[in-house]
């Protein structure tokens, strides 16, 4: 695999929530995860390590159940 030398954006689907927004999301060189509402100015950034120990935590977490697919 390849190291990352510049940003990879796509954008989602669906809508977030009630917004009727879409969310982009950017995969940044560094391993950063940044993501933003459409139309909105702020963006959010994140390293993928803590990421990856959130979604480990919340999928650990009981009654948490995220469905497959």
């Amino acid at each position: 695999m390849r190291n990352l030398n510049k940003p990879i954006s796509r954008q989602g689907t669906a809508s977030f929530l009630h917004t009727g927004k879409r969310i982009f999301v950017t995969l940044e060189p560094g391993d950063v995860l940044a993501m933003r509402l459409e139309g909105e100015p702020t963006t959010h950034r994140a390293p993928l390590a803590k990421v990856f120990v959130q979604l480990c935590l919340w999928s650990a977490s009981t009654g948490h159940n995220e469905p497959e697919g």
